[in-house]
C-alpha cells in the first residue's frame, strides 16, 4: 500500500484489527493507571461501582465491602462538612473537583490522598458516573504537619515560653501522625542520679497497674535503678530500642514499644518513648521520628542554658543586692562615725582657734607652738574623715557631679594664690604659662578646683627644696591637658603601679603627713568628668600629672551664691538662739560669737526648751543642731515656723553629718544655711550675719 508523497508504509508482524488495538491500549492504560493510583469510580447517587486494587490496600476494606458503598466508608471527620458540600456543587455541576482529603482506613489509621474527582457526561450534559482518581500523599503530610509542629516548639522555646506549654503540645500533635496512643517525653537528670524529669506524658492508661505506674511517674521523675531495663537500654546505648513484644519486659498495658535518646552531640539529654503503635515499630518510623529526636534535643539544650542563665541571673542579682546592702551599711556605718568624730573634732578645733586668736589673753610662744600642733593634728584627722567619705561616695556611686562650662585659666589663678602661702613655706616657686584667654572646660568647678588643689599640693611638698612647680596647657581637637610638673624626686616603675590606689603614701610616713587617699579620689574624680590623668616620672628627674578634659563649649556659667541680707533693724543687740545637747559646742559658740559685742547669744540644751525659748524670746536667728535628745531638728523646724503671730526667722543647721544628700536634705527642707562640724570659728560669724532676720 502506498502513502502520499509517494512513500511505502512497509508492516512488522501480523496486522492488528483497529478496534482490537483500541481496546488493548485502554486495557494498558488501565493497568499503568492502577499501577499508580487510587482508583474508584461512583454512580451519580455516590455508590461506589468500581475500585481498584490500591483502593483496597490502603483503606484496608475488601472490594466486596466496597462495591455498592458510599464513599463515607473511609471518611476520617477531619473536614468540616462544608469541604464535602463544595465538593458535591463543584462535581454534580459538571466540574473538576481537585484537593486533600483525609481517609480513615478500616483500622482507624489516618491516610491522606491527593484526589481529582472527573464527572463524566451523557448527551444531555449531566453527569452519569465518577471517576476519582487519588495519590496517596500520607508520608507527605505527615511530615509536613511533624515539621509544622517542631517549627512552632522551636520558636515557643526561642521565646522562652514554659516547658510544660511546650512540650505537651509536641507531644499531642506527633502522637497521631505515627499512630500511638501512649507517648512521653523526658529530660535526664543534670545530676548522677539515673532519672528522667518528664516533660511530657500522655494520661492513657489501661489498668489499675498501669494506672498505679502513671501516678508514680507524672510527678516528674522516673527513675532508672535497673540500667538493664528496656528504657535504661536506651540510654546506656544512645540508640533507639523498639519492642514489639513488650510485655515480656514487664511493661504493663503495652502492645509495643519504642525508646529513642534524646543525643546533643556526644550527650544523651534525654528520651521519647512511644507505645501501643498498630502494627507495631520498624526502621521506617524510628527514620521518621529522628527529626523530633533532634529538635527536643536542641530544645532540652536550649531549656538547660536558660536554666543555667537564670542561676547565674539570680546570683548576679543576690550578689548586687548583698553589695548593694553592704555599700549602705558602710556608708551608714561612715556617716555614722563622721557625726560621731566630728562633734569633739568641733570642740577641739574651735577651742584651739580661740585661744590662737584670743585678745584678753593672747597665747604665748610656746602656747602658740602647742595649739599649732592641735589644730594641725585636728585638720589632719577631718580632712582624712573627708577623704574618707569622698572615696566611700564615689565607690558606691552616691557622688553626684554637674559638669559646667569652666573657666580654665582663672580657676587656676585662684588655686595657685591659695597654694602660695605653702609654697613660700616649703621654699618652692609656682610658675604658669597659662594665659588669661577666655578658654572654658567641661567640669564641675568644686570637684576640678578639689583635683588641682590635691595635685599641686603634692607637687610641692614631695618636691626637693628650692624646688619648681610649672603648671602649662597642652591642647588637642576635643581636648585640654592640664600640665603639672615638679622638679622632686621623681617614681620609679613599681611605684607608679600603685600610686593612685588607696592609702598609698608618696613618700614614708616620716617625710610628709598625708592620708593616701588623695590620688585616688583624684583619679576618680577626673573619670567622673569625663576625663584622665596621666604620669610620667622617673627617679632623680621629678613627676609629670597631666590631666585631661573636654573642651567647654561656651563661656563659664556664674555660680550662684546667696547675697547677704542688709539689716533694718537696730543692730544694737542681735539675739541668737543657739539649740545644742553638747555642752562643749555650746561653750564654743557662745566665746565665738561674744566676740562680737552686737550679739546677744542664748542656748537652750533640748528641743522643747529651744521651742519654748524661740516662742517667747523671739530671736534674729536661729542655729539648730540636727540631733537632740528629745526631737529631731527637721521636726523641731516645721513647729517653729508653724508659730502663730512670729515673725520669719531665718534657721541655720549646725550637723556632724557632712554627707551631701545630707545637706541636700537640709536645704530642701528650708534651712537658710547647713554648716558641718567642725565649725570654722573664723567663717561662722559671717554666715550668720548674711542671714539675720531683718
Amino acid at each position: 500500500m502506498s502513502s502520499p508523497a509517494g512513500s511505502t508504509n512497509r508492516s512488522i508482524g501480523p496486522a492488528v484489527p483497529a478496534g482490537t488495538l483500541q481496546a488493548l491500549e485502554s486495557e494498558y492504560l488501565r493497568l499503568a493507571l492502577d499501577s499508580h493510583a487510587i482508583v474508584s469510580i461512583a454512580e451519580p447517587g455516590g455508590g461506589i461501582i468500581y475500585v481498584n486494587e490500591k483502593f483496597c490496600e490502603v483503606s484496608g476494606y475488601s472490594r466486596v465491602e466496597l462495591l455498592g458503598s458510599n464513599h463515607r466508608i473511609v471518611k476520617s471527620g477531619m473536614h468540616p462538612p462544608e469541604f464535602f458540600a463544595n465538593m458535591w456543587e463543584t462535581i454534580s455541576s459538571g466540574r473538576i473537583w481537585q484537593g486533600e482529603v483525609c481517609n480513615r482506613a478500616k483500622s482507624g489509621r489516618l491516610y491522606w490522598v491527593e484526589s481529582t474527582i472527573v464527572p463524566f457526561l451523557d448527551a444531555n450534559g449531566l453527569p452519569y458516573q465518577y471517576v476519582s482518581i487519588r495519590t496517596n500523599v500520607t508520608a507527605q503530610k505527615r511530615s509536613e504537619r511533624l515539621l509544622s509542629a517542631l517549627a512552632t516548639a522551636e520558636a515557643q522555646t526561642i521565646a522562652e515560653e514554659p516547658p510544660a506549654e511546650i512540650f505537651p503540645k509536641l507531644l499531642m500533635a506527633v502522637l497521631p501522625l505515627v499512630g500511638c496512643e501512649f507517648g512521653f517525653i523526658g529530660e535526664c537528670s543534670e545530676n548522677d542520679l539515673p532519672a528522667l524529669n518528664l516533660l511530657a506524658i500522655t494520661d492513657h492508661v489501661w489498668d489499675d497497674a498501669c494506672r498505679a505506674m502513671h501516678a508514680r511517674v507524672h510527678d516528674g521523675h522516673l527513675h532508672f535503678d535497673d540500667i538493664d531495663s528496656p528504657f535504661g537500654r536506651s540510654l546506656s546505648v544512645g540508640q533507639a530500642v523498639v519492642m514489639n513484644l513488650p510485655s515480656a519486659e514487664g511493661l504493663v498495658g503495652l502492645d509495643n514499644f519504642l525508646a529513642l535518646p534524646l543525643m546533643r552531640g556526644e550527650a544523651t539529654l534525654g528520651m521519647i518513648g512511644l507505645g501501643n503503635r498498630h502494627g507495631g515499630f520498624d526502621d521506617r518510623i524510628v527514620q521518621f521520628i529522628q527529626p523530633l529526636a533532634a529538635t527536643c534535643g536542641s530544645m532540652i539544650a536550649s531549656l538547660r542554658f536558660r536554666r543555667q542563665r537564670e542561676r547565674i541571673t539570680e546570683a548576679l542579682v543576690l550578689a548586687r543586692d548583698r553589695a548593694e546592702q553592704a555599700s549602705h551599711a558602710k556608708s551608714e556605718f561612715l556617716s555614722r562615725m563622721s557625726h560621731e568624730l566630728r562633734t569633739p573634732l568641733n570642740a577641739i578645733i574651735g577651742f584651739g582657734q580661740l585661744l590662737a586668736t584670743d585678745p584678753v589673753e593672747p597665747p604665748t610662744p610656746d602656747q602658740s607652738e602647742s595649739i599649732n600642733q592641735i589644730l594641725t593634728a585636728g585638720r589632719h584627722l577631718l580632712e582624712l574623715i573627708n577623704e574618707v567619705l569622698d572615696l566611700a561616695r564615689i565607690e558606691s556611686g552616691r557622688l553626684h557631679l554637674t559638669l559646667v562650662n569652666v573657666a580654665l585659666p582663672s580657676l587656676l589663678d585662684e588655686c595657685l594664690l591659695l597654694l602660695q602661702p605653702l609654697a613660700r613655706e616649703r621654699t618652692i616657686s609656682l610658675h604658669s604659662s597659662v594665659a588669661a584667654n577666655g578658654l572654658t572646660i567641661a567640669a564641675d568647678r568644686t570637684r576640678l578646683k578639689q583635683v588641682l588643689i590635691n595635685v599641686l599640693a603634692n607637687a610641692i611638698k614631695y618636691n626637693q627644696a628650692d624646688g619648681e612647680v610649672h603648671v602649662q596647657l597642652e591642647e588637642r581637637p576635643e581636648q585640654v591637658g592640664i600640665v603639672i610638673t615638679d622638679t622632686g624626686r621623681g617614681f620609679a616603675q613599681s611605684e607608679q603601679d600603685h600610686i593612685f590606689q588607696p592609702f598609698t603614701r608618696l613618700g614614708s610616713a616620716e617625710e610628709e603627713e598625708g592620708t593616701g587617699i588623695g590620688l585616688a579620689i583624684t583619679r576618680h574624680l577626673m573619670e567622673l568628668m569625663g576625663g584622665q590623668i596621666e604620669l610620667v616620672s622617673a627617679p632623680g628627674h621629678g613627676s609629670t600629672f597631666t590631666l585631661w578634659l573636654r573642651r567647654g563649649s561656651g563661656d563659664e556659667e556664674p555660680m550662684s551664691s546667696p547675697a547677704p541680707r542688709k539689716s533694718q533693724r537696730d543692730v544694737a543687740r542681735r539675739r541668737i538662739l543657739y539649740i545644742e545637747d553638747d555642752h562643749a559646742n555650746r561653750l564654743l559658740v557662745e566665746k565665738a560669737l561674744s566676740r562680737n559685742d552686737t550679739w546677744e547669744v542664748i542656748t537652750a540644751e533640748t528641743g522643747n526648751e529651744g521651742l519654748m525659748l524661740a516662742r517667747h524670746l523671739d530671736p534674729d536667728l536661729i542655729l539648730l543642731d540636727l540631733e537632740l535628745p528629745d526631737s529631731n531638728g527637721f521636726d523641731l523646724k516645721r513647729q517653729i515656723d508653724a508659730m502663730p503671730h512670729r515673725r520669719k526667722v531665718s534657721i541655720v543647721a549646725i550637723s556632724a553629718h557632712a554627707n551631701p544628700d545630707e545637706v541636700k536634705r537640709g536645704r530642701e527642707a528650708g534651712f537658710a544655711a547647713y554648716v558641718t562640724k567642725p565649725l570654722d570659728i573664723d567663717n561662722l560669724p559671717a554666715v550668720l550675719q548674711a542671714h539675720l532676720t531683718p
